[in-house]
């Protein structure tokens, strides 16, 4: 690989120093990389903007939230928003649906699990989306930390 394709492609993310994740730090790389977690029944495709969706045993016919076979789009998916109650500022854990600028944005795609990292309007946070080992669950992690000079209400 050439000096040049080494460049674009640290352009949008690179792969962790241990191989274990795959990290993205542009929300916008010319096509969508995604992950798949699934266990036996049940699982999740994300994309590095949280567009995706869920199913239930097949995931053409038995889908749980809306979804349109077009990751090209990259446009339906997993939205978490956060709202600053106090000035009234609006942006989502993952870039979509708001496409706010985030101060610093991550997405880590690791083996069963998918983690955004953002820092927006003085709030870190973290979100990391995952399927049970064997039931039919997703389960969402979500942490904030308020890196202002003042208390939030969020």
């Amino acid at each position: 690989m050439s000096r040049r394709e080494s460049a674009a492609l640290d352009r949008y993310g690179r792969f962790s120093p241990d191989g274990t994740e795959y990290w993205i730090s542009d929300p916008r790389p010319p096509r969508p990389w995604s992950n798949i977690i699934a266990n036996p029944r049940f699982g999740l495709a994300v994309s590095q903007t949280g567009a995706g969706f869920t199913w239930v045993d097949n995931s053409q016919l038995a889908v749980i939230n809306d979804w349109k076979q077009d990751f090209a789009q990259d446009g339906t998916g997993k939205l978490l928003y956060a709202r600053d109650r106090d000035s009234g500022a609006l942006w989502s854990l993952s870039p979509a649906p708001v496409f706010a600028d985030h101060d610093t944005y991550e997405c880590r795609h690791g083996i069963g699990y998918t983690v955004f990292h953002t820092l927006a309007h003085g709030i870190r946070a973290s979100w990391t989306l995952f399927a049970h080992a064997s039931e039919t669950v997703e389960l969402w992690k979500v942490e904030l930390r308020n890196e202002s000079d003042r208390a939030r209400a969020i």
